[in-house]
């Protein structure tokens, strides 16, 4: 009788684990805020936007740039949305790197159209990101 109370114990410990544990699995909306938060993206990309519109597109910067690439491209979240919204970033962050690239060489007119293309790659993709962690 004892030995059966203690086995009965055990499953019972070992159920109520496995479901305290396995409903501490973050959402994606949460483990997509937490990357963009621990890598800082918004704070990164809002100093870019302030030094190109401010005309600092050295070569130096625009390591920066390829920096904030690299890092979203790390992303391993099995989700669409965040994918997508991912995607929106770094086309976002590839545009201001050619804008930066095309006014370091003297393109003017092309930057600022990549330039714009950027501004706006980027509010869809922070408007997106706001709408979906707040969700």
């Amino acid at each position: 009788m004892i030995k059966t109370k203690k086995i009965l114990y055990c499953i019972i410990i070992i159920l109520f684990l496995t479901i305290i544990l396995s409903s501490c699995q973050l959402s994606p909306n949460v483990a997509y805020d937490n990357f963009i938060t621990d890598l800082d993206i918004l704070y990164r990309f809002e100093g870019i936007a302030f030094n190109i519109e401010f005309g600092r597109y050295s070569s130096i910067f625009q390591s920066d740039i390829k920096y904030i690439i690299r890092d979203l491209e790390t992303l391993e979240i099995d989700d669409k949305e965040a994918v997508k919204i991912n995607n929106k970033f770094l086309k976002s962050a590839n545009a201001f790197l050619r804008a930066s690239i095309n006014y370091d060489n003297g393109s003017k007119d092309h930057a600022m159209v990549v330039h714009e293309y950027a501004k706006n790659k980027y509010e869809e993709a922070l408007t997106a990101y706001y709408n979906f962690v707040v969700e």
